[in-house]
């Protein structure tokens, strides 16, 4: 019986590419919670004061704690864009029928085709529809911010273990993006270059962070 557990508990592990620890860590647990009243609340309460509190860097660290060293990184890959590509897709086929029924001008043209495949892989922030102010897309900046994090995990392993020095240079990157908008720079100066390349920087930070922790290995102070 207990040979028996030891295999199916060893199945399980492989079976989520090595990522999950058979134990539960309630210090994640706790982030996580935390994170997630503080979403919930915003978006009831919407206070000024609750900007002072980051919930979604607390999400991306809970995030790189499950990309800790993948043993099959492109099954694991698959996995996990499956969960997040279906329901897009699904939601993305209800927006679709909804412009549709509001005879929304240009669908077909080939700007609006370009405008389609950002919801279908949104290496960039899924385009807003014309009739819906964007109110339909503008949350979807996550599951592109999400999507990055994922492409980029084997960079995001790798620069784990020199956690100080990846610390340093997002750090230095953002202030660059920052004198980089005030002085107008193209591409990454403003626009969504710069959001793009901004998101990489603090979120992949915050992943490379998680997946430090995770490996239990310390982090900077």
């Amino acid at each position: 019986m207990d040979d028996e557990s030891t295999n199916m508990e060893r199945n399980g592990r492989e079976s989520t590419g090595g990522a999950y620890p058979s134990a539960r860590d309630r210090a994640i647990d706790l982030v996580r919670c935390v994170a997630l009243v503080r979403v919930v609340f915003w978006h009831l309460f919407a206070q000024t004061w609750m900007t002072w509190f980051a919930a979604i860097p607390l999400m991306f660290f809970v995030a790189g704690t499950l990309l800790a060293n993948p043993r099959h990184y492109l099954t694991f890959l698959h996995r996990r864009l499956r969960r997040i590509l279906l329901p897009l897709w699904l939601y993305a086929a209800t927006v679709a029928v909804a412009s549709l029924w509001f005879a929304e001008p240009n669908a077909t043209s080939p700007r609006g085709l370009a405008r389609a495949l950002t919801w279908v892989f949104p290496v960039v922030d899924p385009s807003a529809t014309g009739w819906d102010s964007g109110w339909l897309s503008s949350h979807l900046w996550y599951i592109r911010a999400y999507l990055w994090i994922l492409v980029l995990t084997p960079v995001l392993v790798r620069l784990a273990t020199r956690v100080r020095w990846t610390v340093l240079a997002a750090v230095s990157g953002i202030a660059a993006l920052e004198v980089a908008a005030h002085l107008h720079v193209p591409l990454v100066g403003h626009g969504s270059g710069r959001v793009l390349v901004g998101d990489a920087l603090v979120y992949g930070c915050f992943g490379v962070l998680g997946i430090r922790y995770r490996r239990g290995g310390r982090l900077p102070s």
